[in-house]
């Protein structure tokens, strides 16, 4: 009764065991599929048997795919050509993420993607060729390494990708940043000629090991930082800094957002934290030149215990008072409500 439908459908998620005999109950819903535009396919867990799913093969509108860790772009039959938006999702805490391999099998397989949501992990050692993807404008990337695994596999990842027109890319990882490859990852970076917009949540990355990274973002606008308590102070104290007119640090920024990665009960920020985010936000809005940043923003939500609008604003005052910049700091300074107890320190330069 449902494959009868088939000619309706515009969003089809499926949510079944990964045994063929499912699918061949959904057999009438083939060709009948010509309205569909996205399609999620969620097995429940990983089977020897290797469903194969044909009823989507006619779906000319079909643009945006979702799939769980268990599936690969070999388990569809689809015209890959016509897809633009592309998910591998970890839809519970139980699912494993996706083997590195089948991300980079997405990455090779759709040659039209734009928009790419990957969360996958490293724990084998597959040749690496490469990947260039002309059209592909957001890539939004977790990564994690098995113990074990061969570190060198993501230096080569990073090496062999090609994204010539990337203006958005966040990258997500707790492993460390030697496991991550940030040297090849900066280089990355820097090809990406294109890049206005940066997220980067390296829990366990060293400042110096970020700091390379940043470097080699001259193009970026925006810029997110989530920090770990190591990490925190010695970066926007390096954004602080003034730079020489031959190597400025990040020329182009306009917005940054920073946000501490809470570790434990830790209670952050604490003023010395609240301090290096207010002078770096002085230091890179009172420059001479008008390219500096306009919005800086610290946000507090994640943490497990973040500030209240009411303690993030007097904390900010005492922290003004004691550096001396009550009365001579160039920008509106103001906290905008959070879910539902955190808090956004925001600061604009008119």
């Amino acid at each position: 009764m449902l494959a009868q439908e088939a000619h309706r459908w515009k969003i089809a998620i499926f949510y079944l065991p990964p045994y063929q005999i499912y699918w061949d109950a959904l057999s009438e819903a083939k060709g009948r599929t010509n309205r569909l535009q996205h399609l999620g396919i969620y097995h429940s867990r990983r089977s020897l048997e290797e469903p194969v799913v044909e009823i989507f093969e006619n779906s000319p509108q079909l643009a945006s795919l979702s799939f769980s860790s268990h599936v690969s772009m070999g388990d569809l039959l689809i015209n890959k050509s016509t897809i633009t938006h592309f998910r591998y999702e970890k839809v519970n805490r139980l699912m494993p993420l996706t083997p590195l391999e089948l991300c980079i099998e997405v990455l090779q397989s759709l040659p039209n993607l734009e928009h790419c949501v990957l969360n996958c992990i490293v724990h084998t050692s597959t040749p690496i060729v490469d990947i260039t993807m002309d059209r592909l404008k957001h890539l939004d990337i977790k990564i994690e390494f098995e113990f074990g695994s061969d570190q060198g596999l993501a230096s080569a990842f990073w090496k062999a990708l090609r994204l010539p027109n990337l203006s958005f890319l966040q990258v997500e990882s707790h492993s460390p940043a030697s496991s991550l490859g940030h040297i090849p990852f900066s280089h990355f970076v820097g090809r990406c000629r294109k890049l206005k917009e940066l997220g980067i949540v390296l829990r366990l990355a060293q400042a110096l090991e970020l700091l390379a990274i940043l470097w080699n973002a001259v193009t970026i606008k925006c810029l997110s930082l989530g920090l770990g308590k190591e990490s925190f102070l010695p970066v926007l104290s390096s954004l602080a800094h003034p730079q020489t007119p031959s190597q400025p640090l990040l020329p182009n920024l306009k917005v940054v957002r920073v946000y501490p990665i809470p570790l434990g009960t830790d209670y952050v920020p604490s003023g010395n934290f609240l301090a290096a985010f207010v002078q770096m936000a002085q230091r890179r809005m009172t420059k001479a030149s008008s390219k500096g940043p306009k919005i800086l923003l610290l946000d507090t939500g994640s943490l497990q215990y973040p500030l209240d609008v009411e303690a993030a604003a007097e904390a900010v005052k005492t922290c003004l008072h004691l550096m001396e910049l009550k009365n001579s700091f160039p920008a509106q300074l103001y906290c905008l409500k959070r879910s539902p107890s955190g808090s956004v320190i925001k600061i604009q330069r008119s």
